[in-house]
């Protein structure tokens, strides 16, 4: 089974959001939607259309990323909140900044983290999952 992974730039009055696939093809994006719960379920919806196994991540913003949590965790979604410094570590040296092109890096990110974590065992508390 095919892994998407969701990379959420947090803004706060926008979710800039891309859909990327194990092989880092872009599959949706970058769109915007707003950040509150109209939003984001529409978020959640076309992300989780491509594919049953989805993997959202996003950095921490603070307040910023509340909602999001708490809808992913109603649904049952897989998510991670990753430090910036983390996102910012798995992509090495890169130029031009943009929330559209921070999106594609933290889903980029996203799958480079979750495959690290994966083989050293430490998945545990990495993801959160309502239940």
């Amino acid at each position: 089974m095919e892994k998407i992974f969701t990379g959420i730039d947090i803004s706060k009055d926008w979710l800039d959001f891309v859909v990327c696939s194990d092989q880092h093809q872009v599959l949706l994006g970058p769109e915007r939607v707003t950040n509150d719960a109209k939003g984001i379920s529409k978020l959640i919806a076309k992300s989780s259309a491509l594919a049953q196994s989805n993997w959202f991540c996003f950095e921490h913003t603070g307040s910023y990323g509340l909602v999001l949590c708490s809808l992913l965790q109603a649904r049952d979604c897989d998510f991670s909140v990753v430090p910036a410094l983390e996102i910012i570590q798995s992509q090495g040296m890169t130029r031009g900044k943009s929330d559209k092109i921070d999106a594609q890096r933290i889903a980029q990110g996203a799958q480079r983290i979750y495959i690290l974590r994966s083989f050293s065992g430490g998945e545990e508390g990495l993801l959160g999952q309502s239940g």
